[in-house]
């Protein structure tokens, strides 16, 4: 006897059986909206060819068709039939019409499924017609309620449904009629304050668009009075942008880690938490610390570095003491440096921003200055070959607020010799960063001599020596 659950169709069959269904279904589906057009006269029949549409095939087209009718007419007529602020973007609408810088706020637009989101946040310019149709579709929906500003769209970025008001604050959306009116009337929930308050960080505290001075007075007040320890749900995008695997965080080290990987300004936001969620900053400090290596959130000027919103968490600071919550961090990663798990580039920065901005002494012990002091050496060189080559000599070396202040890292019976012991190293490195090797043709035979003896030095470098007297040195 046969199994009844075994299927002889060949792959060719099943798929031309699917594709009749198909095409079928869409046939009927444009049946029913011709039959719609045909009646719209007669207001029984028209009213019963509305209910029988195919709202699911057309799916988020329904917008474009409401929009070519005219008027209000078809638009009030289907509002009770579709879920206006469900609809999602089909797939075949994302070429060529993402923005082209998704993640600059940490918000992956690329990713999200709302139509309205897709349509008005996008950098794609629409055809021009089609615009004020679908602007006006919008606007017609506020007014008949088919939309509101506490209606929730599907989001990727959130990772759960978020208010039509969120996706405003979030993308930026923007509409030349500006129907968005009352945007914060009704009340706001503790749930969607927060949402809020995320998106409001992810575009740096700023307002655009549709956005008068009375919303980003509310959205300000809003920020300044949300329970900023409250635990914050980590979408998958969160997750990826903040290099965490917890499934949530307090809200103000999201918003400080969005703030912090992002935007470089002052932040009321950020003084608001350093003054009253201090302790939200000594229990994650070595998150925003990872955080902060991961994105190289000090790669700028030194002048940038310390005026940027990374700056303002590490620094000295009144509200909490940053030494005993950055030292141990700091000493961990110089002493255990591996390129394999820590961008180089961006502890070069992560140091320099240290050295100048924060009051740090005695982190290493006397016994750890040879292991500090070959860690530093190596982070800031570089082997080309068979020769080494000190970086940073400007920027690091020969910078007051560089070297010259990493100096009191060590232990203070350490201090004076290690720095006499590395005047040598440094001169060198400034010798051969002036001088550079293909630079042969109006070398003396005393300055080539000088710049091989440099090199030479370099290349042999050993902390171990820091300790040993001068004449040792020397010989």
């Amino acid at each position: 006897m046969y199994n009844d659950d075994i299927n002889f169709e060949s792959e060719l069959a099943t798929f031309t059986r699917q594709y009749a269904s198909t095409e079928n279904r869409k046939a009927q589906a444009w049946k029913g909206w011709l039959k719609a057009l045909e009646c719209q006269y007669d207001t029984e029949q028209f009213a019963e060819a509305i209910s029988q549409l195919d709202y699911d095939f057309f799916g988020c087209d329904i917008v474009f068709l409401a929009s070519s009718w005219g008027g209000p007419k078809f638009i009030d007529a289907v509002s009770p039939y579709v879920q206006w602020h469900r609809l999602k973007r089909d797939d075949n609408m994302g070429e060529s019409v993402e923005s082209s810088r998704p993640d600059i706020n940490s918000l992956d637009f690329s990713k999200e499924p709302s139509f309205w989101v897709w349509y008005f946040a996008c950098e794609h310019e629409h055809p021009e017609n089609q615009v004020y149709d679908v602007e006006y579709c919008v606007e017609t929906l506020l007014k008949n309620g088919g939309l509101s500003m506490t209606q929730r769209l599907p989001s990727y970025s959130f990772d759960h449904d978020i208010t039509l008001r969120t996706a405003l604050v979030a993308w930026n959306m923007k509409i030349d009629r500006q129907p968005f009116l009352n945007i914060f009337d009704s009340p706001i929930s503790e749930d969607e304050a927060r949402d809020i308050v995320v998106a409001f960080c992810a575009n740096g505290e700023d307002l655009h668009g549709m956005f008068n001075a009375d919303d980003l007075e509310m959205v300000k007040n809003l920020a300044l009075s949300v329970d900023y320890s409250a635990p914050y749900p980590l979408s998958q995008q969160l997750q990826s942008v903040l290099h965490t695997q917890s499934n949530e965080l307090p809200l103000g080290i999201v918003v400080a880690g969005i703030m912090m990987r992002s935007w470089d300004h002052e932040s009321d936001i950020l003084a608001h938490l350093k003054s009253d969620y201090s302790t939200l900053f000594e229990q994650h400090y070595d998150f925003l610390y990872r955080l902060g290596l991961n994105e190289n959130v000090f790669g700028r000027s030194r002048r940038d570095r310390q005026d940027s919103v990374a700056g303002q968490i590490f620094c000295n600071t009144p509200h909490f003491d940053t030494k005993s919550l950055l030292a141990p961090l700091l000493r961990d990663t110089l002493l255990h440096f591996d390129e394999h798990t820590t961008s180089k580039r961006s502890f070069q920065n992560f140091m320099m921003h240290c050295a100048a901005a924060i009051s740090l002494p005695h982190i290493f012990s006397e016994d750890e200055t040879t292991d500090a002091l070959n860690k530093i050496f190596e982070i800031f060189s570089d082997r080309k070959q068979d020769n080494v080559k000190m970086e940073e000599i400007n920027e690091w070396w020969n910078h007051p607020e560089g070297w010259n202040k990493a100096i009191e890292w060590f232990d203070p019976v350490s201090q004076s010799k290690v720095e006499n012991f590395m005047r040598p190293m440094i001169d060198a490195g400034t010798e051969l960063n002036n001088r550079p090797s293909y630079i042969r043709s109006i070398d003396t035979k005393t300055s080539e001599n000088e710049r091989q003896a440099a090199q030479i030095l370099l290349n042999v470098f050993d902390a171990s020596r820091w300790n040993e007297s001068a004449r040792k040195l020397k010989m």
